[in-house]
């Protein structure tokens, strides 16, 4: 069961995406959610907004998957 940082984050790669949230797991690949450049700007503003995660857009590009997602926010929060 993800907890609130995780499922909201899920929320905001749903809204980024287009895809469900109920289909996003931390195993999800990226490129199954369609991110391309636009979707990764839209996904660094929603970051920069909703979690205080700033400069990270060139780590965007190199992500996987939505777990590497989660621990680059994980990272960025902490610090």
């Amino acid at each position: 069961m993800p907890n609130d940082m995780e499922d909201h984050l899920l929320t905001v790669l749903s809204v980024a995406s287009g895809v469900p949230k109920e289909e996003i797991s931390r195993d999800s690949r990226m490129e199954d959610l369609a991110f391309d450049s636009l979707v990764v700007s839209e996904l660094s503003l929603k970051l920069r907004k909703e979690f205080g995660v700033t400069g990270v857009d060139d780590e965007l590009d190199l992500l996987e998957t939505v777990d590497e997602l989660f621990q680059l926010v994980e990272k960025h929060r902490a610090a």
